[in-house]
């Protein structure tokens, strides 16, 4: 069993997950759902309740399992070395593109072009490459698990390969979920976290983003990204309130999601800031159709 290396799978009901012992499928939200999957729990350490925001799981989605790494991981594999964060849909991909995938690259460019010359020419699109499976059966995703322990251990932090916005910046594109919460938390960036405003400002005025959170990295970084992270949504959680922008923005519809939206840009952050300090590589990501 491989105890050095952990890629939490994060779900939120029954499905089908890959069984390389790489992958530790977590259930996201434990404290607020209405099911019991068989897997760990965003809530629990051993079967005990331990350091956990699972019940904040409506606005911090997948991240509810990155803080339970954070704060636990390390307690239930004390070998662990790395640690990392993927989807029941989408997970790491190694492997060589085959023709058939570049022909749907290719297609999927060509569409994105084509949408923004029919009369729309300030559409904003993202052009998202990925490589596609029917399920986690799939024999290239099922060789690329046996290929990624080696890749892992060869670099101190892996990403996807960034999608590409067209016709828009990150900071335009992610205004979607409220400009007052982009500009809060470009203020919490200035005022508090100046070692990661360069990194930040070059992610929200650029067109690439490295989307959903999905990291693999040394445990030596772990405390270093999450206080990051953490502290930056907790901060605009707090000021939220402050400034009336929501009165509880744990439980209002309005904020749902939200924190999860901006730990992508914070992630994207930290890779930045990172990237030239340490052994980084980006690599795919394969998308499950039918998980």
């Amino acid at each position: 069993m491989n105890s050095k290396i952990k890629i939490m799978v994060c779900c939120h009901k029954k499905t089908n997950v890959c069984k390389d012992d790489i992958y530790l499928p977590i259930q996201v939200g434990h404290a607020i759902s209405n099911c019991e999957l068989d897997m760990q729990k965003d809530d629990e350490l051993c079967g005990n309740k331990c350091d956990n925001i699972s019940e904040l799981n409506n606005i911090y989605c997948e991240m509810t399992a990155m803080y339970w790494a954070w704060k636990n991981i390390r307690k239930a594999y004390p070998d662990i070395k790395y640690v990392g964060l993927c989807h029941y849909r989408r997970y790491f991909f190694v492997g060589k593109n085959k023709i058939n995938d570049y022909l749907k690259y290719f297609i999927l460019k060509l569409k994105t072009i084509v949408k923004i010359i029919l009369n729309k020419p300030f559409a904003s699109v993202v052009y998202d490459p990925v490589y596609n499976a029917f399920d986690v059966t799939d024999k290239r995703l099922q060789l690329s698990n046996k290929k990624l322990p080696e890749l892992v251990e060869n670099y101190d932090l892996i990403a996807t390969k960034p999608c590409k916005l067209v016709n828009t910046t990150v900071g335009d594109f992610f205004s979607i979920i409220g400009q007052d919460y982009i500009n809060l938390m470009t203020e919490i960036i200035d005022s508090q976290f100046s070692k990661y405003k360069e990194s930040y400002h070059k992610i929200i005025s650029g067109n690439k983003i490295s989307a959903a959170n999905m990291l693999i990295f040394k445990t030596d970084l772990l405390d270093e990204y999450c206080s990051f992270v953490f502290n930056v949504l907790q901060e605009h959680i707090k000021l939220i309130k402050e400034k009336g922008l929501c009165d509880n923005p744990e439980k209002e519809k309005i904020y749902s999601r939200i924190s999860g939206y901006l730990a992508e840009v914070l992630t994207c952050t930290y890779i930045d800031y990172c990237k030239d300090k340490y052994k980084f590589k980006t690599i795919d990501k394969c998308f499950i159709e039918n998980p």
